[in-house]
């Protein structure tokens, strides 16, 4: 008799553990990948942050999804002495809970970042049929925005994961949060993203203890910077279903056509709903989107060193967090070199005002002369940027425009008065003779000439024992050899044939004329020799 007993114990404890094991997996509802697929369009290195924005659709068919899961059914068709007995008889569901798992983020160390996405109530109707009260207007939610692309794969892959919470299960959420605070506690340098995240578990428990609904609202944002461009990268669709849903059948050409179109269209819900077309269950639609880096915009005006400073230290920063990775970190060094250039320029602009303002002659010579070494030094500096990065789409596609805006501005400043205007020439000439020595236009040697005479204004103490005072010397040397050789050595030679009569008495004239109009003082010289 005992022995009856006990097999009739063991097998009731047997049927309580295998209906509880059970009844757990009867709650499931099954993401099922639907559709997954990425836009046609090439993105170079410098499209380096991705952005994540999760769409729920159909979600007034929770309801229908909710009383197809096993547990409804079995809860139904229980009765009989185990059903007053059983303690399950007493267990009823109360949320609908949805998380998001990202699995390939590193950001926030190695640890996937799990954390919520809605939780809605579920209640019961007149018939004892369950329900689920969830708001119409949750157009999306940005789970993350604009995360360094080396902090993740290709895409985001958000692993969704959707429970029936009963009333004996509510440990549940609280086990979530527990964990994902204890991982995040593990992190040695705070950021304010993170900051926001435990923020967001505070807003959830506090609208789960009121009983309200919760959606996700504290998009992770880890760059602050608004100038980015955005496209549309992939679009992964899930329908939410249980064991005893029907098969889906979803139509995908209106979203292939979409991905495959490139015109980088926005996504919206009611747009989104229209494309798939389905209305049977709920889906989740994952849409990726990368961006591309945009360089923090200055105008001339703004660039001085406190600025600079500024602008070192935020990218140094940025670097250091892993906000840009080492390709833009090694162009924004190289910018900031170009920039500081352009500071000492506006500063030397600065000091030839207030010396032309004062009419000191010297100190205005030596001013102009600095003027001309840091104004040559940014042309050059330019050209050597732009050689080297020559086959670099991120220069190309980003910093090469913030370039020649800067040197827009540097030209701007040198068109104040004649000065200046004849030093931009002057400089502009000698960037040119680097380049092409040789000049066979004599109208050509005649104009460079003419702009580098006016390295008459600068000092023998500057021309004598610097670089640029070297390269004047030395390209108006040989600019008027060159014009000398060209015509006037030809007209001097006629001219010393010519026998000296009445008739050939203007013949020097035509000399005399070339003498009066060039620059050129060998040529001059030469002449009246």
């Amino acid at each position: 008799m005992q022995k009856i007993r006990f097999k009739i114990i063991s097998l009731t404890l047997t049927l309580v553990f295998a209906t509880i094991v059970s009844s757990m997996a009867q709650r499931n509802i099954e993401p099922t990948l639907l559709f997954s697929d990425s836009v046609n369009y090439h993105f170079s290195g410098e499209w380096q942050y991705l952005s994540t924005d999760i769409y729920l659709l159909n979600a007034e068919k929770f309801t229908t999804l909710i009383n197809e899961l096993d547990f409804v059914r079995a809860q139904n068709d229980r009765s009989g002495w185990f059903a007053k007995r059983s303690k399950l008889s007493e267990e009823y569901l109360e949320y609908l809970f949805i998380t998001a798992k990202l699995k390939n983020v590193r950001f926030f160390g190695d640890n996937d970042i799990t954390y919520p996405l809605y939780n809605f109530q579920i209640s019961k109707d007149e018939e004892e049929k369950y329900r689920t009260f969830v708001s119409d207007n949750i157009e999306s939610i940005r789970i993350i925005d604009n995360l360094p692309l080396y902090s993740a794969s290709d895409f985001i892959d958000a692993e969704i994961n959707v429970r029936a919470i009963t009333n004996n299960d509510r440990d549940q959420i609280l086990g979530l949060v527990a964990s994902q605070l204890q991982n995040l506690s593990k992190m040695q340098t705070p950021t304010s993203a993170m900051l926001g995240i435990i923020g967001e578990f505070g807003n959830f428990i506090e609208t789960n203890t009121k009983k309200k609904e919760y959606r996700f609202s504290s998009t992770i944002r880890l760059f602050e910077q608004k100038n980015f461009d955005t496209r549309l990268h992939s679009i992964r669709i899930y329908g939410l279903l249980t064991a005893n849903s029907q098969p889906i059948e979803l139509s995908t050409e209106p979203i292939s056509a979409l991905l495959n179109n490139n015109d980088n269209a926005k996504l919206t819900k009611p747009y989104l709903s229209e494309l798939i077309g389905f209305t049977g269950y709920p889906l989740i639609v994952v849409a990726n989107y990368k961006s591309l880096y945009r360089m923090e915009q200055v105008t001339g005006d703004e660039i001085n060193f406190a600025s600079i400073e500024q602008r070192k230290l935020k990218i140094e920063n940025d670097y250091k967090t892993g906000l840009i990775n080492a390709e833009t970190y090694r162009q924004e060094k190289d910018f900031i070199g170009f920039i500081t250039i352009f500071a000492n320029l506006k500063n030397h602009l600065e000091v030839y005002s207030l010396n032309y303002k004062t009419g000191n002659t010297d100190a205005i010579s030596g001013s102009l002369f600095k003027l001309a070494q840091y104004y040559r030094q940014l042309i050059k500096a330019h050209d050597e940027i732009r050689f080297k990065h020559r086959n670099n789409s991120t220069y190309q596609n980003v910093f090469r425009s913030e370039y020649e805006s800067i040197l827009g501005y540097a030209s701007l400043y040198l068109n104040d008065d004649h000065n200046l205007k004849r030093l931009q020439k002057l400089v502009s000439t000698l960037i040119t003779l680097d380049q092409k020595a040789v000049i066979e236009n004599p109208n050509e040697l005649e104009q460079h000439i003419e702009a580098l005479r006016f390295a008459y204004v600068f000092k023998p103490i500057h021309t004598d024992q610097t670089l640029l005072g070297h390269l004047i010397k030395m390209h108006t040397l040989n600019l008027e050899q060159q014009l000398f050789a060209t015509i006037f050595e030809e007209e001097i030679d006629k001219l010393n044939r010519t026998k000296a009569t009445e008739k050939t008495k203007q013949a020097p004239e035509i000399l005399r004329q070339m003498i009066r109009n060039t620059s050129c003082d060998l040529c001059r010289a030469k002449a009246l020799d």
